[in-house]
């Protein structure tokens, strides 16, 4: 009798680790359930990387684009800068000018008034 005592503990205890180990397979398949969904995943994502490397490029040749742009238009700024410091020096010279057209009027007027005073006043017929 002993030995069937023996023997049925055996079993409840081969049992009980069966149990566990049922229970661990448990968690085991649960856990490869989300590493097939998480490299699922990856692969989709790695799908998506010849796009981003295509779409990557597309912005590298934007940027370039850009970089010539900004150049040119920094060229412009430049030019229109001199231009816009000739114009002024045009305007300046201009404003010289009409200073001496008034100043020789001024002297005409004068030259008029003192003619206008050698003649005799009322004319006479």
């Amino acid at each position: 009798m002993t030995y069937l005592n023996d023997l049925t503990q055996e079993v409840r205890l081969v049992v009980r680790n069966l149990n566990e180990m049922y229970v661990h397979f448990g968690h085991v398949s649960k856990l490869m359930s989300r590493m097939r969904g998480t490299i699922n995943n990856m692969e989709q994502n790695m799908l998506m990387m010849p796009i981003m490397g295509e779409q990557m490029a597309e912005m590298g040749d934007d940027t370039g684009r850009m970089q010539r742009d900004v150049g040119y238009m920094n060229s412009t700024i430049t030019t229109l800068d001199h231009q816009i410091g000739a114009l002024n020096a045009n305007v300046w010279d201009m404003s010289m000018r009409f200073r001496n057209v008034n100043s020789s009027v001024m002297h005409i007027r004068q030259d008029v008034n003192q003619f206008d005073r050698a003649l005799p006043w009322p004319p006479s017929n």
